[in-house]
Order: C-alpha cells, then sequence, then structure tokens
C-alpha cells in the first residue's frame, strides 16, 4: 500500500494540541499553508501519474488520503475571507483561495493522472476486489475528472479550460466585491413580493422620497 505523509502546515493551522482550527492566521501564515498544500498536492498527483501498474492502493488512496487530511486546513484559509475584519488577511485568503482551486482544477484536467485512475476503474479484478464505499471512491474521482474536461477530444477540451478559466475569474472577483462591498441596495417591498415576513423580522427599512 503507498503511504501518504501528513499535511506539513498542520501545526500552524491548529492550535494548543486540542484539535481547534486557528482562525487567527496573518497573511504570511496563510500564504505559506497555500503553498505547502500546493506543493503536497503536486507531489501526490505526479507520483499517481508515474504508476506503471495503477491500483486501488497506489493511486486512489494517495489522493483521498491527501484531500481527507488537508481538508480542514484549506476550510480555514478559504473561511477567513468572509469573516476576518483584517483587509490584509481577507486579501491573503482570497489569494490563496484562488491559488488553491486552480491547482485543483488543473489536477484534475491532467491527463496522465486521468489515465491512472482510469486504469483502476476499467480493471475489473482490480474493482471486483473493493468494498462498496472504494468502488463508489473510484466512480466519484472517475466523475471528478470528466466533469473538468477528460475523456473529451482535445479540441473540445481545450475550449472548455479555456471557458473554466473565464468562469473561475469572474466567480474569484464576484466573490471579491461581494466580501468587500459597503454600501448597500435597496429594494421595496413590491420588489421583494414573495417572501414571508419572517424574512423582514429585524431588518431596517428606509423611508425615501
Amino acid at each position: 500500500m503507498t503511504t501518504v505523509d501528513s499535511f506539513p502546515a498542520t501545526s500552524t493551522y491548529v492550535g494548543n494540541g486540542d484539535g481547534v482550527p486557528n482562525f487567527n492566521l496573518t497573511p504570511q501564515q496563510i500564504e505559506s499553508i497555500s503553498s505547502e498544500y500546493i506543493n503536497g498536492s503536486m507531489m501526490v498527483h505526479d507520483t499517481v501519474a508515474a504508476q506503471s501498474t495503477p491500483t486501488f492502493d497506489n493511486c486512489i488512496i494517495p489522493i483521498a488520503t491527501y484531500d481527507n487530511s488537508t481538508r480542514e486546513a484549506v476550510g480555514v484559509v478559504s473561511f477567513l475571507k468572509y469573516v476576518s475584519t483584517d483587509k490584509a488577511v481577507r486579501a491573503a485568503s482570497t489569494a490563496a483561495t484562488d491559488a488553491i482551486n486552480k491547482h485543483c482544477a488543473e489536477m484534475y484536467m491532467r491527463k496522465d493522472v486521468y489515465n491512472s485512475v482510469c486504469a483502476v476503474h476499467q480493471d475489473a479484478k482490480e474493482m471486483s476486489q473493493l468494498q462498496e464505499e472504494d468502488t463508489r471512491l473510484v466512480e466519484y474521482m472517475m466523475e471528478t475528472f470528466h466533469s473538468y474536461g477528460n475523456g473529451l477530444d482535445q479540441d473540445k477540451a481545450k475550449r472548455f479550460s479555456q471557458i473554466y478559466s473565464h468562469l473561475d475569474q469572474l466567480i474569484s472577483q464576484h466573490s471579491q466585491n461581494a466580501i468587500e462591498i459597503t454600501n448597500h441596495v435597496l429594494f421595496t417591498r413590491e420588489e421583494l413580493d414573495g417572501l414571508p415576513e419572517s424574512y423582514f423580522d429585524g431588518r431596517l427599512t428606509e423611508t425615501i422620497d
């Protein structure tokens, strides 16, 4: 079985040894966690892509284990852009989240990694020996790779990558705009027709001439 080392940034984002996430990260720590995650992920996917005889143990487990071991750290890094009162921390969180999302998309678009996972999925003997949960994990990975354009011909895959990149930029900009907005937008009751009365409880109302 292929083993995967634990995520190196664990000591940075977990506080006091009690497993409670540390939300008091500096911009430098956020950048460090992001870089460590991306570097570690690259190593895992490179190893999977290099397997001459892909199996569940040497391809699926390493990817799933790394994803599970880094989920909390990545979640904290991303969450801070929504809640931190420090603009520098929010900016660092946004930049780190964008970098991580871009990297993850690139990994799922990699043809060599897809080929290794696909080889496991198409190995009837290998799949027949898996428990139901493990079989579902392989199928889920295949679905994810396909959702990022793998399985398409070269021209369609290239076009998909271009569209995805453009949409990702728009989503990131929209998120940043929503987070940093300092004004507000007014709606009349007529424009909000259909919402329950409970929606308006405790909300401020302005009267405009």
